[in-house]
């Protein structure tokens, strides 16, 4: 008779409870082929960067809001993966939220508004950091695309669904231009009255990290949110070499006539966000204006894109 062998353990997956939050996905313009514009390596560093610089991002937020869990009882939890190009941040709150003596928010309803607003902004402030790192680090400079949503989700250390998820994966690759944007679901928990009202969360504050933009999709265009891709305190010559090197990002030789013509309309699109809020830092204007748009199809809601 043969060996018996004996049955091997099955090893039990831990438990995983769906969350609700924030979550963005966003990828890279132009990153098919980009091994014929740059050795491996250095794309491969370039993107083990990224990673570093979203955690560090995460790791500061946490400590910056850590007043909520101390005084409020909302514990804040942020998550990043890659897989190559493609990155994935999602954010969401615990905890038995209370007013704190002394108070952090004037009732239950504006501590709640002001958590879930918290969220969207952990998110946010992870993808600035990495956008303006992916555009401006040399010599792989990359131009981030991508969607911000809000809804269940499960993010752990392999997968991703729920539908937030959804709402994400369907937006992320829509925009006609290095722009990350909100979905209607995100924009609905910034535009919360409760929560844009708060003391200590101005909308002064909403407006650095994101602002109002028509934004061009591969189907019309949505007027919502998009992620400022400046950071705060960034020099006018710092912004000039993000704008220079990201529009860079678009050439390539090795494209055809067809492909050349698409590019161009993304690179045309991406020129004119990036320059309105370059000016827009020098000028220390409030109001927005809009992108000039390069086709004549209908404007859509961010709710009707997915």
């Amino acid at each position: 008779m043969g060996e018996t062998i004996a049955a091997q353990p099955t090893l039990e997956a831990p438990p995983v409870e769906m969350r609700t939050g924030a979550f963005a996905m966003i990828d890279a313009l132009g990153f098919k082929g980009i091994w014929r514009r740059h050795s491996a390596r250095d794309v491969i560093q370039k993107l083990r960067g990224l990673e570093a610089r979203a955690l560090e991002q995460i790791a500061r937020d946490r400590a910056r809001h850590e007043i909520f869990h101390e005084v409020g009882g909302v514990l804040f939890r942020t998550d990043t993966s890659l897989l190559s190009d493609t990155i994935v941040v999602s954010a969401s709150w615990s905890g038995t939220p209370r007013l704190g003596n002394p108070p952090i928010a004037q009732s239950g309803a504006e501590l709640l508004a002001r958590a879930d607003w918290l969220t969207v902004h952990l998110v946010v402030e992870a993808i600035t950091a990495m956008v303006v790192l992916a555009a401006a680090d040399a010599p792989v400079p990359l131009a981030y695309r991508g969607c911000v949503s809000w809804g269940d989700f499960i993010h752990d250390d392999r997968f991703i669904v729920g539908s937030a998820v959804d709402h994400a994966a369907q937006g992320h690759e829509q925009a006609e231009a290095a722009i990350v944007w909100l979905h209607d679901s995100a924009k609905r928990v910034i535009d919360n009255p409760v929560a844009t009202g708060l003391s200590g969360n101005p909308a002064a504050s909403r407006d650095h990290f994101l602002t109002p933009y028509l934004v061009p999709l591969k189907k019309g265009t949505v007027d919502t949110y998009v992620v400022n891709p400046f950071l705060e305190d960034m020099k006018r010559d710092d912004r000039a070499r993000v704008i220079a090197r990201t529009l860079k990002t678009f050439d390539d030789p090795n494209l055809t006539p067809e492909e050349k013509g698409r590019v161009e309309a993304k690179r045309r699109n991406t020129e004119a966000f990036l320059t309105m809020h370059h000016d827009r830092w020098d000028a220390a204007v409030a109001s927005m204006p809009r992108l000039v748009r390069y086709d004549d199809s209908e404007s859509v809601t961010s709710s009707e894109v997915v």
